[in-house]
């Protein structure tokens, strides 16, 4: 499996997804499984992506053998489907358990060039972030790029070179009974300073408050049925 690449850093400025949920614990992070699912929805595997693993990858990876997805069709059947699960959570530290904080299924990221921060933008103090809407082809590649919202000081020059870049992005599709699956996604570009990346934020579709390495696919082959049924702690 190719490695995703993460956002990088470029002249001094941060450029990368949001790291935090509004209103929610900062610390909270993004975690990657890719999960294949039978007919019946039941959980097959799930192969941890990018993180090594610890106590709140472990703990992820035994809360997914109970969670429900809703099965994938092809012609009116149910069929085995491979999608990816990133999981919303706040760590495990000594002496307590992971929270999580939400789930959402689809395509993941394989290879992201990163936008340029304009230098103008960088002079003025200009800071926001650019939510992308893409329309992925079967084979991950990006087909068309449009700007769904953004939110901040964000300039023409900012959406440009954000729209520019994600043309050369590159998506693993989910698969619905070993067919590769096209899709749209959304999915947010932050121009901030790297001091500042807490300030990086979106609310998404149905108010959803949007965090670090959130990608939100519009139409995924698997759905959880209850995403929002988590126990807190």
């Amino acid at each position: 499996m190719n490695k995703i690449l993460g956002w990088l850093t470029a002249g001094g400025m941060a450029i990368l997804p949001m790291n935090a949920f509004a209103g929610q614990d900062s610390t909270s992070r993004v975690y990657t499984f890719q999960v294949e699912l039978d007919p019946q929805g039941t959980l097959v595997s799930a192969a941890l992506v990018r993180d090594a693993p610890d106590a709140t990858t472990r703990q992820l990876q035994d809360e997914l053998q109970n969670w429900v997805f809703n099965a994938a069709q092809r012609d009116g059947r149910p069929v085995p489907t491979k999608t990816w699960v990133r999981v919303t959570a706040v760590p495990a530290t000594q002496g307590s358990i992971a929270q999580v904080l939400s789930a959402t299924a689809g395509p993941a990221p394989e290879m992201l060039r990163k936008p340029v921060f304009p230098v103008a933008a960088q002079r003025r103090g200009d800071t926001g972030v650019v939510v992308l809407q893409l329309d992925m082809d079967d084979q991950g590649r990006v087909q068309a790029v449009d700007v769904h919202t953004k939110v901040g000081d964000v300039s023409r020059r900012m959406a440009e070179s954000a729209i520019a870049a994600a043309r050369n992005w590159t998506f693993r599709p989910e698969q619905v009974d070993g067919v590769p699956q096209a899709g749209r996604l959304l999915m947010p570009v932050c121009f901030v300073a790297e001091a500042a990346t807490d300030t990086c934020q979106w609310i998404g579709p149905d108010a959803q408050a949007m965090g670090r390495d959130s990608l939100l696919a519009l139409d995924p082959a698997v759905r959880l049925t209850n995403p929002v049924a988590f126990v807190d702690r």
